[in-house]
């Protein structure tokens, strides 16, 4: 205290925790490379308390368990210090992360230089909340990319990074340099499947933290309206640009050969036989709770509330809700297939970012029985997985899915590439 400084004096240290100091600025020198002067150590114990499964039971397979909860740290930290993490990034200084003894390299959620387009770069001028007219004005930076589309990259490692998909659409908000909430269009606009390749990078440095709405975890904002409505205005063109350009890629893409609407053979096949096969129920109350009746008895999707159990991903593309079989660019952790709640019925869509799907199902497009009864594999697939789901079995069935993509990835990787004409 004689100094101004807080000390918290923990005593000595004993035998093991010198090995672990030892064996710490052991694991810093290498990270670095080089001999360092400073730096962080973060060590997890006991961490089969975070191996749970999305009901909070114990998870079964623990070493899947802790690979999965390994990838998802280094994710987050790669995108929240991405400006860090990248040493031609001269907006922060340069660090290196490092978990379990692999330095982390930074993922840039807007592909500059991989093909990312700034459609929009605006600076804003902002006082703090609590300032006078004669109060210092501090800019905020406003960036929109669009990204191209799965079918427009050069190779399959580009797309791979560039991780196209529902939940890495919307703004990602910096705070210092350092990534605090998103992505999410944080009241500016709704999330939707045609605007998958539209990412914003919003920025402000501390002084803005009560117009921000940031509390002393740095998590978690709540933005002033007048903001909002500002960039609501901003980002209108753009959005619409985006969803443009994604509609016009499914009508020129190979894809399309595969044609969308009711009307296609397999639509109306299953729309005949749907009575005759075995499918869980779907039911809904009047406050707005969606279930599933099947052999697991009763199996809430959403509550009252609107908040979704996980269970099954929830259709958003107006486009789709008709449907029985649809395809999406890209799903979570790509899998190659999944079931999805359009309203009241069970839908299975088709991931046309799969290699599978560009290798062995778009060769096949101009022949009717073929396409038709792959769909129908994966309508089934998706059907018997809702049937017989519950809050348990959820994870069991979504590692399956994930398992059975990957292994098929390989198989197809030496297979040659369609004919695009």
């Amino acid at each position: 205290m004689r100094a101004g400084e807080w000390n918290l004096d923990l005593g000595p240290a004993d035998e093991g925790e010198e090995a672990l100091w030892e064996d710490s600025v052991a694991e810093l020198h290498a990270i670095a490379d080089e001999e360092v002067g400073a730096g962080t150590v973060v060590l997890w114990q006991k961490v089969d308390k975070l191996l749970k499964t999305a009901s909070g039971a114990p998870a079964k397979n623990l070493d899947l368990a802790l690979s999965k909860t390994e990838d998802k740290l280094r994710d987050h930290l790669r995108l929240v210090f991405q400006r860090y993490l990248n040493p031609n990034d001269k907006r922060a200084r340069n660090v290196s992360i490092a978990v379990n003894g692999v330095v982390l390299e930074a993922w840039d959620p807007f592909l500059e230089g991989r093909g990312g387009n700034c459609v929009l770069e605006k600076t804003l001028k902002m006082r703090p909340a609590y300032s006078g007219a004669e109060m210092e004005e501090y800019n905020i930076s406003l960036r929109a990319f669009i990204l191209p589309r799965k079918d427009e990259y050069s190779s399959d490692e580009t797309r791979d990074y560039a991780n196209i998909g529902l939940d890495r659409q919307g703004i990602y908000l910096y705070r210092e340099e350092r990534m605090i909430e998103g992505p999410d269009w944080l009241g500016t606009g709704a999330t939707e499947t045609h605007l998958n390749t539209l990412r914003v990078e919003l920025s402000f440095p501390a002084q803005l933290d009560e117009v921000m709405g940031v509390g002393i975890k740095k998590s978690g904002v709540h933005i002033d309206p007048q903001l909002i409505a500002l960039l609501k205005d901003l980002l209108a063109p753009v959005r619409r640009e985006a969803d443009r350009l994604s509609r016009k890629g499914r009508a020129t893409t190979a894809e399309s050969s595969v044609s969308p609407n009711s009307s296609r053979p397999t639509e109306r096949t299953i729309a005949r036989l749907k009575g005759n096969l075995t499918v869980p129920k779907v039911e809904s109350d009047s406050n707005g709770a969606v279930s599933l009746v099947n052999n697991s008895g009763q199996v809430v999707l959403r509550d009252g509330t609107g908040k979704a159990s996980g269970i099954v991903a929830i259709a958003v593309d107006a486009d789709d809700l008709g449907l029985n079989v649809v395809r999406d660019a890209s799903l979570d952790d790509g899998a190659l297939w999944e079931a999805r709640l359009a309203r009241s019925n069970i839908q299975v869509a088709i991931n046309t970012g799969h290699q599978w799907y560009r290798k062995a199902y778009l060769p096949y497009a101009g022949d009717n029985n073929m396409v038709q009864a792959i769909e129908y594999l994966f309508y089934a697939l998706a059907q018997a997985e809702m049937n017989n789901t519950d809050v348990k079995a959820h994870e069991t069935f979504e590692e399956f899915r994930i398992e059975v993509s990957r292994n098929l990835k390989k198989l197809v990787k030496d297979l040659a590439e369609p004919d695009d004409d």
